[in-house]
């Protein structure tokens, strides 16, 4: 399920400057990418050209300004997909352009959301709950964190504060303390771990 205009809308002040302050970073094995390298970087698959990787990262931050869809996202990269050997042309949209367009939303607006949770936390809604979002099949491991409540400052989401892997659609609820103590805070965190490179807070990681 992908962002509609709808479900995209203008992004918090927050999550915009979390994506502005990211770093240009060369293409790497982005499984090999350690967190805070991840949370400070911008890298995209394929792509080494500084000035190719900043036609992106230009896009990508109007898209997260603007809330664009991903069809407006695509339009205003026509000379950088031509320069990458990603035709704009053709019916099919370049899957990479939709890593691009959905990871950088879906973390920016993490962070943005961190960075609320931080302000109001100690104001009456001290918890976060982990729930799955829409789609076809979830990975095992974010079916069994489904339902966990814990402390926002929680050591656990400093590493499983999703997105947790690479088109993971998995929130955060943020709960009152009366909300979350009706529901059932958990005894301890659950097991299991993050996809390699996603074991990172967002928003926690770069201070948003």
């Amino acid at each position: 399920m992908r962002l509609t205009a709808k479900q995209a809308g203008r992004a918090p002040k927050a999550a915009r400057e979390y994506f502005r302050r990211k770093k240009l970073d060369p293409d790497i094995d982005l499984d090999e990418t350690w967190s805070q390298e991840h949370a400070e970087g911008l890298r995209v698959a394929g792509v080494v050209a500084d000035d190719l990787l900043a036609g992106l990262r230009d896009a990508a931050d109007q898209a997260i300004a603007a809330g664009l869809t991903f069809e407006q996202f695509t339009e205003q990269l026509d000379d950088v997909l031509v320069a990458l050997g990603w035709s704009s042309s053709t019916e099919k949209p370049p899957w990479r352009l939709r890593v691009v367009y959905d990871t950088n939303m879906r973390v920016a607006r993490a962070a943005g959301q961190w960075s609320r949770i931080e302000r109001t936390a100690e104001s009456g809604r001290a918890y976060l709950e982990y729930s799955l979002g829409p789609a076809v099949q979830h990975r095992p491991e974010h079916e069994a964190w489904a339902g966990t409540i814990l402390r926002w400052d929680d050591a656990w989401w400093s590493t499983h504060y999703p997105p947790n892997g690479w088109n993971c659609r998995c929130r955060v609820r943020q709960l009152s303390d009366r909300e979350a103590e009706r529901k059932g805070i958990s005894d301890s965190a659950p097991e299991g771990d993050p996809d390699p490179g996603w074991d990172y807070n967002p928003g926690a990681s770069r201070g948003a």
